[in-house]
């Protein structure tokens, strides 16, 4: 029986399952307290997904204006196709998908990070480290229902196929899973193949035809869809070789504290270590990091690249920094005193299990830091309770020919989202004049009425968020009727 359990936790399905909850508590942190979706990006997400569903069509108009969708809004209809058809199938409620959901993709992405890792020799440890990939409101992140969480789970899948695997299959996947995610998030494709693109030249010079087959498969998807792409790509070229002056603020510190500096230096380890074994593949897992994040400080000292592969590349590097740490944790738990000093010391254990014992006060110390960390990062919220209960009222009780509305711009994409209503103008990458305007309109007591009828707007949500709390202001128009608190709608 001692021997059992003993087998038992050493064995690594019983890691792989601790890590699976670590990897969903941490993923859960932002929606402990908050059963909606958080990212503005979540809700602009939801709009298109139950547009899409709505009409059964690619050829949908723009949620929020009604308008025609810009061809570059079109090129994460990967993500939000499956997403509604899922929801349809199931019939799930969008606010438990937006709430459960990226914890379980997380689950997933650290379970393939474990058999990648597994198969060089670092499971479990790599799996750990893959835990710690932070989330926040600018770079976004696993904790987020959004295409980039789910593009993580790909690298390791694709770097085992193209490590380990030589059959027709393995090479069928690749192609399906690039031609998935380039219609789902093209930053995830582009950091996937930078990262495997120095293992394609390394291995060239020993199995030039696995190379070949590994590139076309990754390659190929591009060439067939640059056709109907090419306005998108030729438009992203140029951005690819014109300097961006001012450079933005930098992400990378930051992004490197919330990670945590023990498992950066742990993923240096890892470098090391990997660099000194040898070998094609760890020399290009160390290529494909040094190469991502060369990419990356590109973009940010001099001012060429692609902002959002900066921003979401952020993201895969850190998932990669977690592969590279697992291994540096590996070469930890290998360490042995020299035999001349274990003779002079009466402590077999310590000079027996020297580096299990420092692996497990790393560990400590790490989730020691990262865990309070994730619980304190600060995390926006667009509605709340009140507004939504209200926005579902509007739904379900307000009619077709009321179909455009002036809401707070801070709300408009939830609005939207939950309403299927038109708005007119709403917060996304930052306050804008018209934006200004409505925030003035609202608290001035919906007194113009000729800015409603100008552009058609019918229906009028009167709280409105400050920056610090929500505040209500109602109306006095004797145009407008109050149908419920905060709820009014323009008289025909």
């Amino acid at each position: 029986m001692k021997w059992k359990m003993l087998w038992l936790v050493k064995s690594d399905p019983l890691k792989v399952l601790v890590l699976s909850g670590l990897a969903f508590y941490i993923a859960f942190i932002p929606h402990l307290d908050y059963p909606y979706p958080i990212h503005i990006d979540e809700w602009v997400h939801l709009s298109f997904t139950k547009g899409l569903m709505a009409e059964g069509s690619l050829d949908i108009v723009e949620p929020f204006t009604g308008d025609p969708i810009r061809l570059e809004n079109r090129l994460e209809f990967g993500f939000q196709l499956p997403l509604g058809i899922f929801q349809r199938i199931t019939g799930i409620d969008w606010n438990a998908i937006f709430r459960y959901s990226p914890s379980l993709v997380f689950m997933v992405t650290v379970f393939f990070v474990y058999l990648f890792a597994r198969k060089e020799g670092y499971g479990w440890q790599a799996a750990l480290l893959a835990c710690l990939v932070p989330t926040s409101v600018r770079i976004l992140g696993p904790a987020f229902l959004v295409p980039v969480a789910l593009g993580l789970v790909f690298l390791p899948l694709m770097l085992y196929l193209a490590f380990n695997c030589r059959k027709w299959w393995s090479y069928l996947l690749l192609f399906v899973f690039t031609g998935f995610l380039i219609s789902m998030h093209g930053p995830s494709i582009i950091s996937i193949v930078i990262i495997l693109l120095p293992y394609i030249v390394m291995n060239s010079r020993n199995e030039l035809g696995h190379s070949l087959k590994t590139a076309s498969a990754l390659f190929l998807p591009f060439l067939l869809v640059l056709p109907f792409a090419f306005e998108v790509v030729s438009t992203l070229f140029q951005s690819l070789v014109t300097r961006k002056l001012p450079i933005g603020d930098s992400y990378i510190p930051q992004l490197l504290s919330d990670y945590g500096y023990l498992p950066i230096i742990l993923a240096f380890i890892g470098v090391i270590g990997l660099t000194l074994r040898g070998g094609i593949k760890n020399i290009s897992l160390v290529s494909g990091l040094v190469l991502l994040l060369g990419m990356l400080a590109l973009f940010q000292v001099f001012g060429f690249g692609i902002d959002s592969i900066y921003l979401r590349g952020l993201l895969f590097g850190t998932l990669l920094m977690g592969v590279l740490g697992g291994a540096g944790l590996r070469e930890i738990g290998t360490l042995r005193l020299p035999e001349k000093i274990v003779a002079r010391l009466r402590f077999p254990v310590l000079t027996k299990y020297l580096g299990t014992g420092l692996c497990i006060i790393i560990i400590g110390f790490t989730l020691a830091i990262a865990i309070p960390a994730r619980l304190n990062e600060s995390y926006y919220h667009t509605i709340d309770q009140t507004d939504y209960d209200a926005f579902v009222w509007i739904r379900d009780n307000i009619g077709e020919e009321y179909g455009r509305a002036i809401v707070d711009p801070w709300k408009a994409t939830a609005f939207t989202a939950i309403t299927g209503k038109h708005v007119y103008t709403r917060t996304h990458l930052g306050p804008t004049a018209i934006g200004a305007q409505t925030q003035h309109f609202l608290r001035d007591g919906s007194a113009d009425t000729e800015l409603l009828r100008e552009n058609q707007l019918s229906i009028v949500y009167t709280r409105l968020y400050d920056g610090q709390q929500n505040m209500e202001f109602g109306s006095a128009n004797p145009d407008l009727v109050e149908v419920k608190r905060n709820i009014y709608l323009l008289k025909k």
